[in-house]
């Protein structure tokens, strides 16, 4: 393989790496203290900054009180699974965008998310 070639292959690779990070959560390890175990939890701004709120879990299709940048599900096992179904419309409307599994932190959401589906 010639040199060019190879800087080529390895460069496409670390942009799609990157794109893959940039998009994947990430499992919860310190939580910000705003979201206490057994919550979950979105904020304003990106990477937990900003106002934060907590969703109700279980409590179906939420409006949010103001446009998510960054969400964090504080639940853990044993226990039952709480889920949080994030979207870019207000009652469950627009594009769905992520799943916010327990133990899962999403620093970046790819949109503002405007509501959520809360599940067990």
């Amino acid at each position: 393989m010639s040199v060019r070639r190879y800087a080529r292959v390895l460069s496409t690779m670390l942009v799609v790496g990157a794109a893959l990070v940039s998009f994947t959560p990430t499992a919860a390890q310190a939580a910000p203290e705003e979201c206490k175990r057994g919550t979950i939890c979105g904020w304003s701004g990106q990477y937990f900054t900003g106002r934060v709120t907590v969703l109700p879990p279980g409590a179906g299709c939420v409006n949010t009180p103001f446009p998510l940048n960054s969400a964090l599900n504080n639940f853990g096992s044993p226990g039952i699974p709480a889920v949080a179904l994030l979207y870019t419309g207000p009652n469950c409307t627009g594009r769905f965008m992520v799943n916010v599994t327990p133990q899962s932190r999403y620093p970046v959401l790819p949109a503002p998310a405007l509501s959520a589906l809360l599940a067990w």
